[in-house]
């Protein structure tokens, strides 16, 4: 038999989803209330990885279920990693009404190690952010202000700065290789760039 605690005697929560990201999939676990113990809980409700119902992917059949499941739940939880999977699936479930919070990852490493829940288990993962919700749910700052857009933007100019530099990088030593044999007597002599940005040597090579 399994037992089940409210999480606050004024909160009123009929479903919170839990959502582990992955690359092309989003796992999910259910919950309405707290079980009081989560490892039992975990156990025995546990379902096969193969054909799991509530693995959802990102193809048009996959999350049209994925619409259907969260239908009518107060939220869903997820963490902030995956790049922009996890932006991905927090826009589909804010755009039929249900709403996201965001929770940090050593959050959900501390509660699943202290309610000795498997470790790399998608699964037990999603159940840790459900629990987690629940747990914090009228505590604001138990969450964290995730804005998925503004960080995916931000780490696309960053790798497009990082392979500019690359490229950039593999120029100049292209160019000096060949400075080698033809001026060698300025070949690894180092130009500060000038107002214009550019090295006045490789400008002038160029």
């Amino acid at each position: 038999m399994e037992f089940f605690t409210q999480p606050h005697k004024t909160a009123v929560i009929n479903r919170i989803i839990g959502g582990d990201v992955g690359k092309n999939s989003l796992v999910c676990w259910e919950l309405s209330e707290l079980p009081l113990d989560l490892r039992a809980h975990f156990r025995k409700n546990k379902r096969t990885k193969r054909n799991d119902e509530l693995t959802f992917y990102l193809n048009s059949a996959s999350v049209e279920k994925f619409v259907e499941f969260i239908d009518g739940s107060d939220c869903l939880a997820l963490e902030p990693t995956g790049k922009n999977y996890s932006e991905l699936w927090a826009t589909i479930a804010q755009t039929h009404g249900v709403s996201v919070k965001w929770i940090g990852h050593p959050e959900v490493k501390y509660l699943r190690k202290s309610e000795r829940l498997p470790d790399k288990n998608d699964q037990a993962d999603a159940l840790a952010l459900a629990t987690y919700a629940i747990k914090n749910w009228e505590k604001e700052t138990a969450f964290i202000r995730f804005e998925p857009g503004a960080i995916a933007q931000i780490n696309e100019i960053y790798l497009d700065i990082k392979g500019l530099k690359a490229n950039n990088t593999a120029t100049i030593n292209r160019v000096r290789a060949k400075l080698a044999s033809s001026f060698p007597e300025v070949a690894f002599l180092r130009y500060d760039p000038g107002v214009d940005g550019f090295s006045p040597l490789f400008a002038w090579v160029a």
